[in-house]
């Protein structure tokens, strides 16, 4: 059940997202931020809300099962660091902020904090399980991708602030958000899907391959 946590999570933010955003006629996902779904002017904003915290609490799920595998027992952090980003994922859910999170309210300040350290925590667990995993057989094709994946993650968000901060509800802003949002989904799945039964024996075989 956790790994199946793992790879729902994406899919159930995902759809999330796109089902709360039909509920907004005139919501436009390129330049409006993914919490504006669960802020104050949403119509319904329990929709994104009860997203951000299903999500978040299949993360944590998988959290727990990625802190028994070969990835976890290499990387202490890396089950903490993503559970974290879980836990961010549930607080956003119940602090719905202001458009943009813009008026400085309390809930607009917990909001942007848990998002951001949220996504620090991810992009800091995808380089721990590169730096664990690169000389491990049968692991060196997804550490190369967890390390390209916070590279390019960092990148997107960069952007993301950027744009937010010179030019607000710009085509760029809501474009470089969901970039930066699609890349860490992704990488959570893929982990999840890394760690199937029986992509784990296929690890364990390659490995053997490897060595000998």
């Amino acid at each position: 059940m956790p790994v199946l946590a793992g790879l729902l999570a994406p899919v159930v933010f995902s759809l999330g997202v796109v089902v709360a955003g039909l509920t907004w006629p005139g919501y436009r996902h390129r330049t409006q931020n993914v919490s504006d779904l669960g802020g104050a002017e949403a119509p319904f904003a329990i929709v994104q809300n009860t997203n951000f915290v299903v999500t978040g609490l299949l993360v944590i799920a998988f959290a727990s099962r990625l802190a028994r595998s070969d990835i976890g027992r290499r990387t202490a952090a890396s089950p903490w660091l993503i559970g974290f980003f879980g836990a961010t994922l549930a607080i956003q859910g119940v602090t719905p902020c202001t458009p943009g999170c813009a008026q400085g309210t309390v809930t607009d300040v917990v909001h942007g904090l848990a998002a951001l350290t949220g996504l620090g925590s991810m992009m800091v667990a995808m380089v721990l399980v590169w730096r664990a995993m690169c000389s491990e057989a049968g692991w060196t094709t997804f550490a190369r991708f967890s390390a390209w994946t916070g590279i390019v993650t960092l990148a997107f968000v960069v952007a993301w602030l950027a744009t937010t901060a010179i030019a607000p509800g710009t085509f760029a802003a809501g474009v470089h958000q969901r970039l930066f949002i699609a890349t860490v989904l992704v990488w959570l799945g893929s982990t999840a899907l890394r760690l199937l039964p029986s992509n784990q024996e296929k690890s364990v075989a390659d490995g053997d391959r490897v060595t000998r």
